[in-house]
């Protein structure tokens, strides 16, 4: 008996969490859409997200028998999330988030000798927040705010059936 009742509990968690949340979400800044995605998510299973950009930029350079060789590197700026969803007991969700936005605000030229330089200058801002809201609603996360940027908005919605 004992055996039967611990399989129907595993096979009862295991339906439980191949159940499939329906995700939106928006990244906005100034009121402006950044980025943003929808997916279907299993039950307490992760999903990354990306919305990046690479910038190729001259790292370094050496100077060599008056031969200039410049060294190549790859800054990549834009949006990248992990959410895990969890349905609860009570059918509202919580939501797990670790995100980040990087931008490039400048790329400086520096010369040294005849080696020219990219010096790029970034903003980031990042975040590891859990919420949790009502099946169907959404819930805002702010981060980055500073000075007199207000900042990032990312906004999560998710939905799932009913039982």
């Amino acid at each position: 008996m004992k055996l039967a009742v611990f399989t129907m509990l595993v096979f009862a968690a295991a339906t439980a969490s191949a159940e499939t949340i329906n995700i939106t979400s928006e990244l906005t800044h100034n009121g402006q859409v950044v980025s943003n995605f929808s997916a279907g998510v299993e039950n307490g299973k992760s999903q990354n997200f990306r919305d990046v950009s690479l910038v190729d930029y001259t790292e370094s350079a050496t100077e060599k028998a008056g031969a200039v060789k410049p060294k190549k590197a790859t800054l990549e700026t834009g949006f990248q999330m992990l959410l895990v969803p969890r349905i609860t007991s009570t059918g509202d969700i919580s939501y797990q988030v670790t995100a980040s936005n990087t931008s490039l605000k400048s790329m400086e030229k520096s010369r040294v000798g005849k080696a020219v330089i990219d010096v790029p200058h970034t903003v980031s801002n990042s975040f590891t927040q859990t919420r949790i809201a009502k099946n169907g609603e959404s819930v805002d996360f702010p981060f980055g705010a500073s000075g007199t940027d207000p900042g990032y908005v990312l906004t999560i919605k998710g939905s799932h059936a009913q039982n």
